[in-house]
Protein backbone atom coordinates (compact mmCIF):
# COMPACT_ATOMS: atom_id res chain seq x y z
CA UNK A 1 0.00 0.00 0.00
CA UNK A 2 1.87 3.27 -0.95
CA UNK A 3 2.62 5.43 1.82
CA UNK A 4 3.14 9.33 0.78
CA UNK A 5 5.40 9.42 4.47
CA UNK A 6 8.03 6.50 2.93
CA UNK A 7 8.06 9.13 -0.28
CA UNK A 8 11.74 10.77 -0.44
CA UNK A 9 12.04 14.56 0.96
CA UNK A 10 13.77 15.50 -2.66
CA UNK A 11 11.47 13.64 -4.68
CA UNK A 12 8.89 15.79 -2.86
CA UNK A 13 10.52 18.68 -3.25
CA UNK A 14 11.11 18.49 -6.81
CA UNK A 15 7.36 17.39 -7.41
CA UNK A 16 5.71 20.06 -5.72
CA UNK A 17 7.87 22.65 -7.86
CA UNK A 18 6.81 21.34 -11.68
CA UNK A 19 3.73 21.35 -9.95
CA UNK A 20 3.14 24.76 -9.11
CA UNK A 21 5.19 25.48 -12.41
CA UNK A 22 2.75 23.28 -14.50
CA UNK A 23 -0.48 24.89 -12.80
CA UNK A 24 1.13 28.61 -13.25
CA UNK A 25 1.91 27.74 -16.90
CA UNK A 26 -1.33 26.45 -18.10
CA UNK A 27 -3.12 29.05 -16.20
CA UNK A 28 -1.56 31.88 -18.15
CA UNK A 29 -1.93 29.49 -21.41
CA UNK A 30 -5.54 29.70 -20.86
CA UNK A 31 -5.91 33.32 -20.24
CA UNK A 32 -3.56 33.76 -23.33
CA UNK A 33 -5.74 31.26 -25.34
CA UNK A 34 -9.05 33.52 -24.56
CA UNK A 35 -7.53 36.68 -25.13
CA UNK A 36 -6.61 35.44 -28.38
CA UNK A 37 -9.86 34.05 -29.34
CA UNK A 38 -11.37 36.90 -28.34
CA UNK A 39 -8.91 39.38 -30.72
CA UNK A 40 -9.45 37.08 -33.47
CA UNK A 41 -13.43 37.02 -33.22
CA UNK A 42 -12.94 40.91 -32.97
CA UNK A 43 -11.35 41.08 -36.25
CA UNK A 44 -14.06 39.27 -37.98
CA UNK A 45 -11.57 36.40 -39.42
CA UNK A 46 -13.45 33.57 -41.08
CA UNK A 47 -14.61 30.64 -39.09
CA UNK A 48 -12.68 28.10 -40.59
CA UNK A 49 -9.33 30.19 -40.69
CA UNK A 50 -10.17 31.18 -37.28
CA UNK A 51 -10.14 27.68 -35.82
CA UNK A 52 -6.91 26.83 -37.33
CA UNK A 53 -5.31 29.95 -36.05
CA UNK A 54 -6.59 28.95 -32.52
CA UNK A 55 -5.62 25.59 -32.91
CA UNK A 56 -1.59 26.76 -33.98
CA UNK A 57 -2.21 29.54 -30.56
CA UNK A 58 -2.56 26.11 -29.21
CA UNK A 59 -0.22 24.08 -30.58
CA UNK A 60 2.08 27.39 -29.55
CA UNK A 61 0.89 27.74 -25.88
CA UNK A 62 1.60 24.24 -25.50
CA UNK A 63 4.66 24.28 -26.41
CA UNK A 64 5.59 27.01 -24.31
CA UNK A 65 3.98 24.97 -21.14
CA UNK A 66 5.98 21.75 -22.16
CA UNK A 67 9.23 24.07 -21.80
CA UNK A 68 8.64 25.82 -18.22
CA UNK A 69 7.44 22.53 -16.75
CA UNK A 70 10.97 21.21 -17.89
CA UNK A 71 12.79 24.29 -17.73
CA UNK A 72 10.94 23.71 -13.81
CA UNK A 73 11.77 19.71 -13.62
CA UNK A 74 15.68 20.59 -14.21
CA UNK A 75 16.14 24.06 -11.91
CA UNK A 76 14.23 22.05 -9.03
CA UNK A 77 16.50 19.07 -9.48
CA UNK A 78 19.16 21.73 -9.26
CA UNK A 79 17.78 23.24 -6.28
CA UNK A 80 17.22 19.89 -4.57
CA UNK A 81 20.81 18.63 -5.43
CA UNK A 82 22.00 21.76 -3.76
CA UNK A 83 19.76 21.25 -1.01
CA UNK A 84 20.08 17.62 -0.41
CA UNK A 85 24.01 17.41 -0.62
CA UNK A 86 24.78 18.94 2.73
CA UNK A 87 22.05 16.48 4.46
CA UNK A 88 24.21 13.67 2.32
CA UNK A 89 27.32 14.41 3.74
CA UNK A 90 25.40 14.98 7.49
CA UNK A 91 24.16 11.44 6.93
CA UNK A 92 27.65 10.16 5.67
CA UNK A 93 29.56 12.05 8.85
CA UNK A 94 26.92 10.62 11.40
CA UNK A 95 27.48 7.05 9.67
CA UNK A 96 30.94 7.40 10.05
CA UNK A 97 30.83 8.41 13.50
CA UNK A 98 28.60 5.31 14.53
CA UNK A 99 31.14 3.03 13.47
CA UNK A 100 33.70 4.51 15.76
CA UNK A 101 35.55 7.07 13.72
CA UNK A 102 35.67 10.24 15.55
CA UNK A 103 38.22 11.28 13.34
CA UNK A 104 35.40 12.03 10.63
CA UNK A 105 35.37 15.40 9.18
CA UNK A 106 32.32 17.77 7.65
CA UNK A 107 32.78 21.37 5.89
CA UNK A 108 30.01 23.20 5.75
CA UNK A 109 31.15 26.97 5.14
CA UNK A 110 27.78 28.69 4.56
CA UNK A 111 25.62 29.90 7.81
CA UNK A 112 22.31 29.05 7.15
CA UNK A 113 19.70 26.14 8.67
CA UNK A 114 21.40 23.00 7.58
CA UNK A 115 24.56 24.81 9.14
CA UNK A 116 23.11 25.00 12.65
CA UNK A 117 21.98 21.71 11.93
CA UNK A 118 25.41 20.15 11.24
CA UNK A 119 27.27 22.09 14.17
CA UNK A 120 24.72 20.93 16.41
CA UNK A 121 26.01 17.33 14.98
CA UNK A 122 29.10 18.19 15.61
CA UNK A 123 28.83 19.19 19.28
CA UNK A 124 27.08 16.04 20.10
CA UNK A 125 29.52 14.27 18.32
CA UNK A 126 32.86 16.17 20.75
CA UNK A 127 30.49 15.36 23.56
CA UNK A 128 30.22 11.52 22.56
CA UNK A 129 34.03 11.60 21.71
CA UNK A 130 34.81 13.34 25.18
CA UNK A 131 32.16 10.71 26.95
CA UNK A 132 33.50 7.58 25.22
CA UNK A 133 37.60 8.32 25.89
CA UNK A 134 36.70 9.15 29.72
CA UNK A 135 34.88 5.81 29.88
CA UNK A 136 37.17 3.90 27.76
CA UNK A 137 40.80 5.64 29.29
CA UNK A 138 39.11 4.51 32.93
CA UNK A 139 38.82 1.07 31.64
CA UNK A 140 42.29 1.48 29.73
CA UNK A 141 43.88 2.44 33.06
CA UNK A 142 42.68 -0.18 35.47
CA UNK A 143 45.53 -2.17 36.68
CA UNK A 144 43.27 -4.90 38.34
CA UNK A 145 41.69 -7.62 35.90
CA UNK A 146 38.50 -7.09 34.15
CA UNK A 147 36.27 -7.71 31.52
CA UNK A 148 33.15 -5.55 30.16
CA UNK A 149 30.06 -7.63 28.37
CA UNK A 150 27.12 -6.91 26.76
CA UNK A 151 23.60 -7.81 27.55
CA UNK A 152 24.30 -11.22 25.11
CA UNK A 153 27.45 -11.72 27.52
CA UNK A 154 29.17 -10.82 24.75
CA UNK A 155 33.27 -9.37 25.86
CA UNK A 156 32.99 -5.63 24.49
CA UNK A 157 36.22 -5.03 26.72
CA UNK A 158 39.62 -7.09 28.19
CA UNK A 159 42.78 -5.55 29.92
CA UNK A 160 45.80 -7.77 29.40
CA UNK A 161 46.19 -8.40 33.74
CA UNK A 162 43.19 -10.38 32.94
CA UNK A 163 45.19 -12.55 30.31
CA UNK A 164 47.82 -12.61 32.13
CA UNK A 165 46.09 -13.85 35.22
CA UNK A 166 44.48 -16.50 33.04
CA UNK A 167 48.30 -17.30 31.58
CA UNK A 168 46.97 -16.17 28.03
CA UNK A 169 49.85 -15.42 25.47
CA UNK A 170 47.12 -13.81 22.88
CA UNK A 171 46.48 -9.79 23.12
CA UNK A 172 43.27 -8.90 24.24
CA UNK A 173 41.64 -7.94 20.69
CA UNK A 174 41.41 -11.84 20.46
CA UNK A 175 38.66 -12.61 22.50
CA UNK A 176 36.75 -9.09 21.78
CA UNK A 177 33.07 -10.27 20.53
CA UNK A 178 33.87 -13.96 22.36
CA UNK A 179 31.20 -15.30 24.38
CA UNK A 180 32.00 -15.12 27.99
CA UNK A 181 31.30 -19.01 29.01
CA UNK A 182 33.41 -19.93 25.50
CA UNK A 183 36.28 -17.64 26.72
CA UNK A 184 36.38 -18.94 30.76
CA UNK A 185 35.14 -22.35 29.94
CA UNK A 186 35.84 -23.41 26.41
CA UNK A 187 32.06 -24.16 25.89
CA UNK A 188 29.57 -21.07 25.37
CA UNK A 189 26.28 -22.90 26.85
CA UNK A 190 27.55 -23.09 30.19
CA UNK A 191 26.14 -20.42 32.91
CA UNK A 192 28.00 -17.44 33.68
CA UNK A 193 28.11 -15.34 36.93
CA UNK A 194 28.19 -12.46 34.54
CA UNK A 195 24.63 -14.07 33.28
CA UNK A 196 22.82 -14.67 36.69
CA UNK A 197 23.83 -10.76 37.55
CA UNK A 198 21.92 -9.72 34.74
CA UNK A 199 19.25 -11.96 34.51
CA UNK A 200 18.54 -11.31 38.28
CA UNK A 201 19.54 -7.68 37.84
CA UNK A 202 21.96 -7.96 41.51
CA UNK A 203 25.63 -6.94 42.21
CA UNK A 204 28.26 -9.69 43.40
CA UNK A 205 30.82 -8.13 45.95
CA UNK A 206 34.09 -9.79 46.94
CA UNK A 207 32.76 -13.52 46.25
CA UNK A 208 35.99 -15.95 46.74
CA UNK A 209 36.74 -18.09 44.48
CA UNK A 210 40.21 -20.34 42.87
CA UNK A 211 40.46 -21.64 39.43
CA UNK A 212 43.95 -22.91 37.27
CA UNK A 213 45.62 -20.61 34.88
CA UNK A 214 46.10 -22.06 30.90
CA UNK A 215 49.90 -22.94 32.20
CA UNK A 216 48.82 -24.66 35.31
CA UNK A 217 49.39 -21.91 37.78
CA UNK A 218 46.71 -21.91 41.02
CA UNK A 219 45.36 -18.71 41.56
CA UNK A 220 42.45 -17.28 43.97
CA UNK A 221 40.34 -14.47 43.68
CA UNK A 222 37.75 -11.88 44.97
CA UNK A 223 35.23 -11.36 42.47
CA UNK A 224 32.92 -7.81 42.32
CA UNK A 225 30.39 -8.34 39.48
CA UNK A 226 27.69 -5.29 38.69
CA UNK A 227 25.15 -4.78 36.12
CA UNK A 228 24.96 -1.97 33.32
CA UNK A 229 22.46 0.49 32.65
CA UNK A 230 21.65 2.80 30.44
CA UNK A 231 19.78 5.95 31.00
CA UNK A 232 16.73 4.83 30.98
CA UNK A 233 17.76 2.00 33.60
CA UNK A 234 17.70 -0.75 31.13
CA UNK A 235 20.37 -3.08 31.54
CA UNK A 236 23.07 -2.87 28.48
CA UNK A 237 25.66 -5.71 29.78
CA UNK A 238 27.67 -6.71 33.44
CA UNK A 239 31.18 -5.32 34.20
CA UNK A 240 33.61 -7.51 36.66
CA UNK A 241 36.59 -6.46 38.92
CA UNK A 242 38.85 -9.46 39.40
CA UNK A 243 41.39 -9.04 42.54
CA UNK A 244 44.08 -11.84 42.62
CA UNK A 245 44.32 -12.72 46.79
CA UNK A 246 47.23 -15.23 45.80
CA UNK A 247 49.77 -14.33 47.59
CA UNK A 248 47.36 -13.67 51.17
CA UNK A 249 46.12 -17.24 50.42
CA UNK A 250 49.40 -18.61 50.09
CA UNK A 251 50.94 -16.66 52.87
CA UNK A 252 48.23 -17.79 55.44
CA UNK A 253 49.01 -21.39 54.45
CA UNK A 254 52.77 -20.74 54.85
CA UNK A 255 51.83 -19.22 58.32
CA UNK A 256 49.98 -22.08 59.37
CA UNK A 257 52.46 -24.45 58.25
CA UNK A 258 55.00 -22.32 60.29
CA UNK A 259 53.35 -22.13 63.52
CA UNK A 260 52.93 -26.03 63.19
CA UNK A 261 56.58 -26.43 62.41
CA UNK A 262 57.34 -24.47 65.43
CA UNK A 263 55.20 -26.47 67.74
CA UNK A 264 57.43 -29.15 65.96
CA UNK A 265 60.86 -27.86 66.71
CA UNK A 266 60.15 -27.02 70.40
CA UNK A 267 59.33 -30.57 71.28
CA UNK A 268 62.62 -31.56 69.33
CA UNK A 269 64.54 -29.01 71.19
CA UNK A 270 62.95 -30.31 74.56
CA UNK A 271 64.76 -33.56 73.61
CA UNK A 272 67.79 -31.64 72.32
CA UNK A 273 68.29 -29.93 75.51
CA UNK A 274 67.81 -33.09 77.77
CA UNK A 275 70.64 -34.90 75.11
CA UNK A 276 72.81 -31.58 75.63
CA UNK A 277 72.55 -31.73 79.68
CA UNK A 278 73.83 -35.61 79.34
CA UNK A 279 76.77 -34.66 76.37
CA UNK A 280 77.69 -31.73 78.91
CA UNK A 281 79.21 -34.48 81.18
CA UNK A 282 80.33 -37.03 78.38
CA UNK A 283 82.54 -34.12 76.81
CA UNK A 284 84.26 -33.07 80.45
CA UNK A 285 85.71 -36.18 79.79
CA UNK A 286 86.60 -36.04 76.41
CA UNK A 287 88.14 -32.75 77.01
CA UNK A 288 90.47 -34.16 79.39
CA UNK A 289 91.67 -36.66 76.81
CA UNK A 290 92.10 -33.94 74.70
CA UNK A 291 94.49 -31.85 76.58
CA UNK A 292 96.60 -34.79 76.65
CA UNK A 293 96.62 -35.62 73.20
CA UNK A 294 97.45 -31.35 72.22
CA UNK A 295 100.32 -32.05 74.30
CA UNK A 296 101.55 -35.32 71.85
CA UNK A 297 100.45 -33.16 68.65
CA UNK A 298 102.69 -29.92 69.61
CA UNK A 299 105.62 -32.73 69.66
CA UNK A 300 104.81 -34.38 66.31
CA UNK A 301 104.17 -30.61 65.02
CA UNK A 302 107.62 -29.56 65.68
CA UNK A 303 108.94 -32.35 64.24
CA UNK A 304 106.83 -32.32 61.13
CA UNK A 305 108.32 -29.04 60.61
CA UNK A 306 112.21 -29.92 60.76
CA UNK A 307 111.35 -32.63 57.66
CA UNK A 308 109.28 -30.04 55.90
CA UNK A 309 112.80 -27.50 55.69
CA UNK A 310 114.10 -30.82 54.86
CA UNK A 311 111.73 -31.67 51.27
CA UNK A 312 111.98 -27.37 50.96
CA UNK A 313 114.90 -28.03 49.70
CA UNK A 314 114.54 -30.83 47.86
CA UNK A 315 112.03 -29.08 46.03
CA UNK A 316 114.11 -25.97 45.00
CA UNK A 317 116.84 -28.28 43.67
CA UNK A 318 114.12 -29.75 41.78
CA UNK A 319 112.62 -26.44 40.51
CA UNK A 320 116.01 -25.25 39.13
CA UNK A 321 116.87 -28.86 37.49
CA UNK A 322 113.47 -28.28 35.46
CA UNK A 323 114.36 -24.85 34.58
CA UNK A 324 117.47 -25.91 33.17
CA UNK A 325 115.68 -28.48 30.97
CA UNK A 326 113.09 -26.21 30.21
CA UNK A 327 116.07 -24.07 28.31
CA UNK A 328 117.76 -26.84 26.67
CA UNK A 329 113.56 -28.23 25.38
CA UNK A 330 113.49 -24.15 23.77
CA UNK A 331 116.96 -24.92 22.03
CA UNK A 332 115.96 -28.26 20.69
CA UNK A 333 112.81 -26.97 19.34
CA UNK A 334 114.52 -23.92 17.60
CA UNK A 335 116.90 -26.57 15.96
CA UNK A 336 113.37 -28.71 14.85
CA UNK A 337 111.94 -25.75 13.71
CA UNK A 338 115.01 -24.97 11.67
CA UNK A 339 115.64 -28.45 10.26
CA UNK A 340 111.76 -28.46 9.22
CA UNK A 341 112.52 -25.10 7.16
CA UNK A 342 115.83 -26.81 5.51
CA UNK A 343 113.68 -29.81 4.61
CA UNK A 344 110.64 -28.10 3.22
CA UNK A 345 113.18 -25.92 1.07
CA UNK A 346 114.80 -29.36 -0.24
CA UNK A 347 111.42 -30.58 -1.03
CA UNK A 348 110.49 -27.28 -3.11
CA UNK A 349 113.61 -27.87 -4.92
CA UNK A 350 113.21 -31.45 -5.63
CA UNK A 351 109.73 -30.75 -6.73
CA UNK A 352 111.01 -27.87 -9.03
CA UNK A 353 113.65 -30.28 -10.70
CA UNK A 354 110.48 -32.89 -11.29
CA UNK A 355 108.37 -30.03 -13.26
CA UNK A 356 111.68 -29.77 -14.89
CA UNK A 357 111.97 -32.70 -15.89
CA UNK A 358 108.84 -33.12 -16.74
CA UNK A 359 109.19 -30.28 -19.27
CA UNK A 360 111.98 -32.39 -20.73
CA UNK A 361 110.19 -35.53 -21.04
CA UNK A 362 106.98 -33.86 -22.69
CA UNK A 363 110.36 -31.91 -25.33
CA UNK A 364 111.65 -35.56 -25.72
CA UNK A 365 108.18 -36.61 -26.73
CA UNK A 366 107.71 -34.15 -29.22
CA UNK A 367 110.98 -34.36 -30.29
CA UNK A 368 110.11 -38.05 -31.33
CA UNK A 369 107.23 -37.37 -32.78
CA UNK A 370 108.55 -34.68 -35.10
CA UNK A 371 111.39 -37.41 -36.36
CA UNK A 372 108.67 -39.44 -37.20
CA UNK A 373 107.10 -37.02 -39.32
CA UNK A 374 110.33 -36.36 -40.87
CA UNK A 375 111.02 -40.21 -41.65
CA UNK A 376 107.16 -40.09 -43.42
CA UNK A 377 108.36 -37.40 -45.55
CA UNK A 378 111.33 -39.05 -46.25
CA UNK A 379 109.41 -42.11 -47.50
CA UNK A 380 107.28 -39.79 -49.57
CA UNK A 381 110.83 -38.48 -51.49
CA UNK A 382 111.84 -42.15 -51.75
CA UNK A 383 108.81 -42.89 -53.60
CA UNK A 384 108.57 -40.08 -55.73
CA UNK A 385 112.78 -40.65 -56.47
CA UNK A 386 111.99 -44.16 -57.31
CA UNK A 387 108.92 -43.32 -59.70
CA UNK A 388 111.24 -40.33 -61.10
CA UNK A 389 113.90 -43.12 -62.00
CA UNK A 390 111.64 -45.43 -63.38
CA UNK A 391 109.86 -43.17 -65.50
CA UNK A 392 113.77 -41.95 -66.95
CA UNK A 393 114.42 -45.85 -67.97
CA UNK A 394 111.20 -45.98 -69.94
CA UNK A 395 112.23 -42.54 -71.36
CA UNK A 396 115.30 -44.26 -72.50
CA UNK A 397 113.78 -46.86 -73.93
CA UNK A 398 111.18 -44.82 -75.69
CA UNK A 399 114.35 -43.01 -76.89
CA UNK A 400 116.35 -45.68 -78.53
CA UNK A 401 113.32 -46.68 -80.02
CA UNK A 402 112.91 -43.54 -81.85
CA UNK A 403 116.81 -43.55 -82.87
CA UNK A 404 118.47 -40.44 -83.70
CA UNK A 405 115.29 -38.56 -83.30
CA UNK A 406 115.38 -39.68 -79.81
CA UNK A 407 119.04 -38.97 -79.11
CA UNK A 408 118.86 -36.21 -77.18
CA UNK A 409 116.02 -36.86 -75.11
CA UNK A 410 117.65 -40.09 -74.05
CA UNK A 411 120.69 -37.55 -72.41
CA UNK A 412 118.37 -35.76 -70.39
CA UNK A 413 116.62 -38.78 -69.54
CA UNK A 414 119.95 -40.59 -68.00
CA UNK A 415 120.58 -37.12 -66.18
CA UNK A 416 116.87 -38.17 -64.55
CA UNK A 417 117.72 -41.27 -63.82
CA UNK A 418 121.13 -40.34 -62.16
CA UNK A 419 119.58 -37.82 -59.94
CA UNK A 420 117.18 -39.76 -59.01
CA UNK A 421 119.18 -42.71 -57.96
CA UNK A 422 121.55 -39.88 -55.96
CA UNK A 423 118.30 -38.65 -54.40
CA UNK A 424 117.24 -42.06 -53.59
CA UNK A 425 120.66 -42.37 -51.76
CA UNK A 426 120.68 -39.33 -49.76
CA UNK A 427 117.10 -40.63 -48.72
CA UNK A 428 118.23 -43.57 -47.28
CA UNK A 429 121.24 -41.59 -45.36
CA UNK A 430 118.93 -39.06 -44.33
CA UNK A 431 116.61 -42.00 -43.23
CA UNK A 432 119.89 -44.01 -41.56
CA UNK A 433 120.16 -40.74 -39.21
CA UNK A 434 116.63 -40.31 -38.36
CA UNK A 435 116.93 -43.32 -37.51
CA UNK A 436 119.92 -42.48 -35.55
CA UNK A 437 118.36 -39.89 -33.87
CA UNK A 438 114.66 -41.45 -33.19
CA UNK A 439 116.82 -44.07 -31.07
CA UNK A 440 118.67 -41.66 -29.53
CA UNK A 441 115.47 -39.90 -28.56
CA UNK A 442 113.78 -42.58 -27.22
CA UNK A 443 116.78 -43.64 -25.05
CA UNK A 444 116.71 -39.96 -23.74
CA UNK A 445 112.75 -40.67 -22.87
CA UNK A 446 113.48 -43.25 -21.19
CA UNK A 447 116.08 -42.02 -19.11
CA UNK A 448 113.87 -38.74 -18.37
CA UNK A 449 110.96 -40.68 -17.41
CA UNK A 450 113.78 -42.35 -15.17
CA UNK A 451 114.92 -39.58 -13.59
CA UNK A 452 111.17 -38.27 -13.15
CA UNK A 453 110.06 -41.44 -11.38
CA UNK A 454 113.42 -40.85 -9.29
CA UNK A 455 112.56 -37.22 -8.55
CA UNK A 456 108.97 -38.72 -7.44
CA UNK A 457 110.62 -41.04 -5.21
CA UNK A 458 112.80 -38.50 -4.03
CA UNK A 459 109.53 -35.89 -3.12
CA UNK A 460 107.88 -39.05 -1.46
CA UNK A 461 111.15 -39.65 0.63
CA UNK A 462 111.48 -35.69 1.76
CA UNK A 463 107.79 -34.92 2.59
CA UNK A 464 107.72 -37.89 4.38
CA UNK A 465 111.43 -36.75 6.19
CA UNK A 466 109.33 -33.16 6.49
CA UNK A 467 106.12 -35.22 8.35
CA UNK A 468 108.70 -36.76 10.54
CA UNK A 469 110.23 -33.73 11.45
CA UNK A 470 107.12 -32.01 12.46
CA UNK A 471 106.42 -34.83 14.21
CA UNK A 472 109.42 -34.55 15.80
CA UNK A 473 108.72 -30.81 16.49
CA UNK A 474 105.44 -31.47 18.33
CA UNK A 475 106.76 -33.48 20.37
CA UNK A 476 110.08 -31.47 21.08
CA UNK A 477 107.09 -28.54 21.90
CA UNK A 478 105.42 -31.26 24.04
CA UNK A 479 108.44 -32.09 25.84
CA UNK A 480 109.65 -28.32 26.69
CA UNK A 481 105.65 -27.63 27.58
CA UNK A 482 105.69 -30.53 30.27
CA UNK A 483 109.18 -29.56 31.23
CA UNK A 484 107.91 -25.84 32.16
CA UNK A 485 104.98 -27.29 33.59
CA UNK A 486 107.26 -29.52 35.72
CA UNK A 487 109.14 -25.92 36.34
CA UNK A 488 106.03 -24.54 37.93
CA UNK A 489 104.79 -27.27 39.26
CA UNK A 490 108.04 -27.35 41.53
CA UNK A 491 108.11 -24.06 42.31
CA UNK A 492 104.42 -24.10 43.44
CA UNK A 493 105.11 -27.25 45.67
CA UNK A 494 108.58 -24.72 46.53
CA UNK A 495 105.82 -22.42 47.41
CA UNK A 496 103.55 -25.12 49.34
CA UNK A 497 105.94 -26.41 51.39
CA UNK A 498 106.60 -23.29 52.84
CA UNK A 499 102.99 -23.12 53.64
CA UNK A 500 103.23 -25.94 54.87
CA UNK A 501 105.86 -25.18 57.06
CA UNK A 502 104.49 -22.10 58.06
CA UNK A 503 101.09 -24.24 59.01
CA UNK A 504 103.25 -26.47 60.86
CA UNK A 505 104.41 -23.51 63.12
CA UNK A 506 100.81 -22.38 63.42
CA UNK A 507 99.82 -25.81 64.04
CA UNK A 508 102.73 -25.90 66.51
CA UNK A 509 101.31 -22.71 68.80
CA UNK A 510 97.45 -23.96 68.18
CA UNK A 511 98.11 -26.31 69.93
CA UNK A 512 99.80 -24.47 72.76
CA UNK A 513 96.64 -22.33 72.54
CA UNK A 514 94.49 -25.45 72.44
CA UNK A 515 96.10 -26.89 75.79
CA UNK A 516 94.77 -23.73 77.19
CA UNK A 517 91.47 -23.57 75.57
CA UNK A 518 91.08 -26.88 77.24
CA UNK A 519 91.28 -25.72 80.61
CA UNK A 520 89.00 -22.84 79.56
CA UNK A 521 86.61 -25.68 78.38
CA UNK A 522 86.03 -27.20 81.49
CA UNK A 523 84.32 -23.78 82.74
CA UNK A 524 82.30 -23.76 79.69
CA UNK A 525 80.75 -26.99 79.80
CA UNK A 526 79.85 -26.21 83.78
CA UNK A 527 77.98 -23.28 82.30
CA UNK A 528 76.33 -25.06 79.04
CA UNK A 529 74.78 -27.80 81.53
CA UNK A 530 73.29 -24.46 82.87
CA UNK A 531 71.81 -23.50 79.79
CA UNK A 532 70.32 -26.22 79.06
CA UNK A 533 68.72 -26.40 82.41
CA UNK A 534 67.56 -22.75 81.16
CA UNK A 535 66.62 -23.54 77.97
CA UNK A 536 64.85 -26.89 79.40
CA UNK A 537 62.11 -24.26 81.46
CA UNK A 538 62.00 -21.87 78.29
CA UNK A 539 60.29 -24.48 75.97
CA UNK A 540 58.11 -26.02 78.93
CA UNK A 541 57.01 -22.14 79.30
CA UNK A 542 56.43 -21.94 75.29
CA UNK A 543 54.74 -25.12 75.00
CA UNK A 544 52.00 -24.19 77.73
Amino acid sequence: MFDPKRVPFRFKLVFGLVGMVAVTTLVMAGAIILEVGSALDDLGVDPARLEGMKRDVLFVVLGIVAAGIAGALVGGLALVRTLIRPLHDLSDFTREVSKGNFAAKLDYPARDAVSEAIDAVKAMTAELKNKLGMTQGLLTSLTQPCVVVDKNEIITFLNQPELDLLQIDDPPSEFIGMHMAEFIYGDRDRPTMLGECMREDKTIVGQATEGTGRKGRPYHLLVDISPIKDLDGEIVGAFTLLTETTQIVESEAEARQQHDLIVDIARQAEDIARQLDAASTTLASQVDEAGQGSDVQRDRAAETATAMEQMNATVLEVARNASDASVNADNMRDMAEEGNGLVHQLVEAIQGVGERSEGLKASMAGLDRRTEDIGAIMQVIGDIADQTNLLALNAAIEAARAGEAGRGFAVVADEVRKLAEKTMVATKEVDEAIQSIRAGTRENVAATETAVKAVHDSTELADKAGEAIEHILESVIMAADQIRSIATAAEEQSATSEQVTRATDEINTISSETARTMNQSRTALTELSDLAASLKDLILRMQS
